[in-house]
């Protein structure tokens, strides 16, 4: 019974072979048009919009940071004239310096504070010019009441010789002035610090600095980006100018210009350079014809084209470009030459006797669903991409996606047109390359030898079917006789799976050593100024790097004791968490109630705490009234001054070392925040960095949703277009298989589960379907094979595209292995990963899983239900009765276009048996005129000329043999009908006289027997089924003698051992042919679909 959804298999296979035929008569309209159509497109470069903005691309735009940095700027915006750097909401524009002595020691040194203050005045110093104006950084600064937000820690400056001598001591945290009173908290700008037992500092390895702008006006963000440009040169300069000091710099723009640079190591020309001689040399072929280089390069071209189109059509949407985009070209063009080569193999495995347009229409219905499937999953898959949170991930999808729809479209119409010239230039026995005429093989014999290696080729019109010009394709043969009989081997299939095995369970290890988000270092080049930098605050400023403001709104009322008291104990539970510090924690609340406690009995402070007018008005104009209070910035007044609407509190973050640590700080403190939150009282957390850390955060769970959602996709794509359900699932079963390997060995590669990763899992999901569902399509559509035939046939026919299209677009991203850049690399490890995996599934595990447990694979394979489909073979009457090279396809109806061609095996089980002998000596004067509608198809005489052996048509596949059994049939159809069959129109088949029987069609006054096992059922006409057999001389009941003439023998053997000997195997001395087959002997190299040549050594 046939699978429901096969109709569907059937239909686009009928639609792509009239698209074929159509194209192969219009190739010139499919060429044009999408030449104009990519000019038209690629005015959209013109509106392309760049954003190297990393916290917009990197962070998940739906992250609950986000959201909490709105409420904290609707209630505490920054005021650049009012700047405290650790209530800030974001970064803004900043320059800051890490500075230790060359080699590392101690700075508690008056020498190198020396030096700082130095450093500090060149910064002060710095001047960049705007609209013809000047600024320095005094005119640009963020300040603090009016004045400069200082370095203070430079105070220790003056203190340096006394600490020196040993007759001051700092201690940590905090440390005074003993003068000024001063306070300095160590953590906050020292580095390294070594303490004694009770806490004085002994030593100290760093010092940091940073310079904040004012960013309140536009104007102010672009002279902000000159003064961070002059800072990171400037900072270089004193560098050089003091080789002693380590002064390790950052802006705050360096992750966008690092991200901005990565495009420069980009090496476009040498990568496509690679990608043009690769599709050259893979299109090549030793038959100058056949060989197709120029339609390999036209295949990249057209995968170039659609690109092109696909990007401008996007960047006519003002979707923002990024630079990962970059790296995108070349991965559609490995998708592009994929397909091609993918067509290129189903070109080559059509009949060469076909017409142009024919030929195309086979080898659309062959290669076009196989394409469709694979350039739909990809498209879905990218597809599912835009639906992630993460910006980058979505607009990578955006671009890609599109252009894999135009490759998809290009491919068959840009692509096909260019096939069909090719094909018109084939047929004239052009050059592939040099595109004149030349002389086949077998005429070339007196040739040079240079002429013989690069011109020779085509096929000869007088002798078309001579083994010298129809030679396979070497890697083609390779594949099918070598690589698919080991396969078909039980050890080798045991080995196999013992070490897919040992995969999945390596894969399964490194999935749960995989380690989440992007590290901040990892936004930048490999050799930017900023790695010191990283390196340096990893080291010695990991343990107090975060300050995380809570922000409490709602209908408070602060004056109220139990809401005091909810306050205090949420802020103690805040610093019992395991990444805060309790002692350096900010809380004007607990600051105002000691304040109001100690200074209750004194007279001369008015203090009123009993209504909630009273509190506000005390805490601001006794306890707030200095305006050089920090803690100023922590309360929000309504308009009336009355009420708090508003109100922030500071924790200190510690030991916060890793990834790991820093998203495990932040579900504690949103927990602690939700659980205080009521429909009175709001409570959130922030840091700036928060922003990335949602990315650690949101990463997992949306990987895992991409995958399912994709894979999903996938699954309802194959189980639709590849119409049979085990196929499906094992397709389903490759794609999960792969994701698995690459997600485990990434792990083992160095690479985190970041937004880099989570494109190449979704691309990894359309990838991992291309190459299962070329293997499973062709694993399907081979019915009636036992399942190493099964795998031999496609390996045979998709193999060698899978082998090309691999390593093209590995070859394309080569490039990107090499770039400085983590964004690039990973990009290439992954690529690297999924396209060497896929291909690993589709040209080993599957052919095994599937002859193990998939379709016909519980049948013996010598069972007559599984014989070969040469055996049983659907002929239609559309189709050209030549003799065929090439599977016979069905389209259309099978009930009223086509009849069955059954062969039977002989019962005598003679040695030769298994090798099937058989000999064609030619066919007699018979002519064949078939009408489809317009279309009017025939074998001429000429081509069938008895007389002259040298030119008797010699199949060289069982498929042949299938095409002249359909002549015969029409021809036997043409004698029921027509009284005036004439006698001397037969069909001669002379086999061996001792292991093959013979076979004479001849007239016997409309009477046929039943002798020889030949069967040829006509199906789907009005009247019964008839049973049509060719019988030895039926004439008059007597034999008639045939005409002794000299044969060309075709040995057909499974054994594929090449045979060189002329003579007759049994002693009968064969004569010898022409000259011109001196040079090659006609029983060489054989397999089963018959004669292969010098490709196939």
């Amino acid at each position: 019974m046939k699978f429901p959804l096969r109709k569907v298999d059937d239909l686009l296979k009928k639609w792509f072979f009239h698209l074929g035929v159509f194209i192969g008569h219009n190739p010139g309209y499919f060429i044009i048009v999408p030449l104009l159509l990519t000019l038209l497109f690629a005015t959209g470069f013109q509106q392309m919009e760049y954003n190297y903005d990393p916290e917009y691309l990197l962070s998940p735009a739906t992250g609950q940071a986000k959201e909490e940095r709105t409420i904290q700027e609707k209630y505490f915006p920054i005021d650049y004239s009012n700047f405290q750097a650790t209530r800030m909401s974001r970064m803004g524009k900043f320059g800051r310096v890490i500075a230790t002595l060359n080699p590392v020691g101690s700075i508690l040194r008056t020498d190198f504070w020396n030096d700082l203050i130095d450093v500090e005045e060149a910064v002060y110093n710095i001047s960049v010019e705007h609209e013809g104006t000047a600024y320095r950084f005094g005119d640009i600064c963020a300040k603090w009441n009016g004045y400069c937000i200082t370095n203070e820690i430079l105070g220790l400056a003056q203190l340096m010789p006394a600490v020196e001598t040993g007759s001051l001591n700092l201690s940590t945290p905090i440390t005074f002035d003993p003068v000024t009173f001063q306070s300095y908290v160590l953590p906050a700008y020292l580095g390294g610090i070594v303490t004694d037992e009770i806490g004085q500092v002994r030593s100290a390895e760093a010092v940091s600095m940073t310079y904040f702008l004012d960013l309140t006006e536009h104007w102010q963000i672009l002279v902000g980006d000159a003064w961070e440009r002059e800072f990171l040169a400037t900072i270089e300069r004193l560098s050089i100018a003091k080789p002693w000091l380590s002064l390790n710099r950052f802006v705050s723009s360096t992750p966008a210009w690092e991200m901005e640079n990565s495009k420069n190591y980009i090496t476009p020309i040498v990568n496509i350079l690679i990608m043009i001689l690769f599709c050259i040399f893979a299109s090549s072929m030793s038959d100058s014809v056949k060989s197709k280089p120029l339609i390999g390069f036209l295949g990249l071209f057209s995968a170039a084209l659609a690109t092109i189109s696909g990007f401008g059509l996007i960047c006519y949407t003002k979707v923002d470009f990024i630079a990962l985009c970059l790296a995108a070209p070349f991965l559609l063009f490995g998708i592009g030459i994929d397909d091609t080569f993918v067509m290129l193999s189903a070109w080559r495995r059509a009949d060469r006797y076909h017409d142009v347009p024919e030929r195309l229409g086979h080898t659309f219905s062959d290669a076009a669903v196989s394409i469709t499937v694979t350039s739909l999953t990809d498209f879905l898959s990218f597809m599912a991409g835009v639906i992630t949170p993460f910006p980058c991930v979505r607009i990578f999808c955006i671009y890609t996606g599109t252009a894999v729809a135009f490759i998809y479209l290009w491919q068959l119409t840009f692509f096909g047109g260019c096939l069909a010239v090719a094909g018109f230039a084939e047929n004239k026995n052009k050059h592939g390359f040099l595109c004149i005429r030349v002389e086949p093989k077998s005429l070339s014999t007196n040739r040079s030898w240079f002429y013989r290696v690069f011109c020779a080729g085509g096929k000869n019109p007088s002798d078309p079917y001579n083994p010298m010009d129809n030679g396979e394709h070497a890697g083609m043969v390779w594949l099918r006789d070598k690589l698919g009989y080991a396969l078909g081997l039980k050890w080798v299939k045991s080995l196999v799976l013992i070490i897919f095995t040992a995969y999945l369970v390596v894969s399964i290890w490194g999935i749960t050593r995989i380690k989440e988000g992007l590290e901040k270092r990892n936004t930048v080049n490999y050799d930017s100024y900023s790695i010191p930098f990283y390196d340096a605050e990893d080291k010695y400023y990991q343990d107090y790097r975060y300050v995380i403001n809570v922000v409490v709104s709602g209908d408070i009322y602060y004056s109220d004791p139990a809401t005091q008291d909810t306050l205090e104990e949420m802020m103690k539970e805040f610093e019992n968490t395991t990444y805060i510090a309790p002692g350096l924690s900010t809380s004007w609340l607990r600051d105002f109630l000691s304040f109001v406690d100690r200074n209750k009995h004194y007279e001369d402070i008015d203090i009123r705490m009993d209504t909630e007018s009273d509190f506000v008005n005390t805490l601001d104009t006794v306890y707030l009234s200095d305006p050089d209070s920090p803690l100023t910035l922590d309360v929000r007044y309504n308009e009336q001054r009355n009420r708090i609407e508003a109100s922030r509190f500071i924790l200190q973050g510690y030991e916060v070392r890793d990834a790991n640590a820093e998203t495990a700080m932040v579900l504690q403190l949103r927990e602690i925040a939700a659980k205080y939150t009521n429909q009175n009282i709001q409570v959130s957390v922030f840091h700036p960095y928060f922003i990335y850390i949602d990315q650690f955060l949101e990463i997992l769970p949306q990987t895992v949703q991409s995958i399912l959602v994709t894979s999903g996709f996938m699954m309802i794509v194959s189980f639709i277009l590849i119409p049979n359900p085990i196929c499906s699932l094992w397709v389903a079963f490759s794609i999960l298989s792969i994701e698995a390997g690459v997600v485990g060995y990434m792990t083992w590669w160095g690479v985190n589960l970041d937004g880099i990763a989570l494109i190449n899992l979704i691309m990894c999901i359309g990838f991992s379907v291309d190459f299962s569902a070329h293997i499973c399509y062709h694993y399907m559509s081979e019915e009636n094979k036992s399942s190493e035939e099964r795998i031999s046939s496609s390996l045979y026919a998709l193999g060698l595209p899978i082998v090309q299209g691999a390593l093209s677009t590995i070859l394309g991203v080569l490039g990107l292995a090499f770039a400085p850049s983590y964004v690039y690399v990973t990009f290439f490890k992954m690529v690297f990963l999924v396209i060497f995996l896929g291909a690993m599934h589709g040209l080993i595990l599957l052919p095994v899983l599937l002859s193990l447990f998939g379709p016909g694979s519980c049948t013996s394979s010598g069972s007559s239900d599984m014989k070969s489909s040469r055996d049983e073979m659907v002929i239609c009457n559309k189709l050209t009765p030549t003799l065929s090279m090439a599977p016979i396809t069905v389209y259309g109806t099978r009930e009223d276009k086509c009849c069955v061609v059954r062969r039977i095996s002989h019962p005598n089980n003679s040695p030769m048996q298994k090798h099937r002998v058989s000999d064609i000596a030619g066919i007699e004067n018979l002519g064949y005129d078939a009408r489809n509608g317009d279309n009017k198809q025939y074998i001429s005489n000429k081509m069938l000329n008895p007389t002259e052996p040298r030119l008797t048509p010699v199949p060289e596949t069982d498929e042949a043999y299938d095409s002249i059994m359909h002549v015969l049939h029409h021809v036997a159809r043409k004698h029921d009908s027509n009284a005036a069959f004439r006698p001397q129109q037969r069909l001669v088949r002379t086999d061996h006289p001792v292991h093959a029987h013979r076979l004479v069609l001849q007239q016997q006054d409309g009477q046929r027997q039943i002798d020889e096992k030949m069967t040829v059922s006509s199906t789907g006409s009005s009247t019964p089924n008839r049973v049509v057999t060719v019988v030895p001389g039926a004439l008059g009941g007597q034999e008639k003698q045939l005409p002794d003439i000299n044969h060309k023998r075709l040995i057909r053997s499974v054994s594929h051992r090449p045979d060189t000997d002329l003579n007759n195997t049994f002693g009968v001395p064969q004569k010898q042919p022409l000259r011109k087959y001196h040079s090659f002997p006609y029983k060489v190299f054989v397999n089963d679909t018959g004669y292969s040549s010098d490709d196939s050594i």
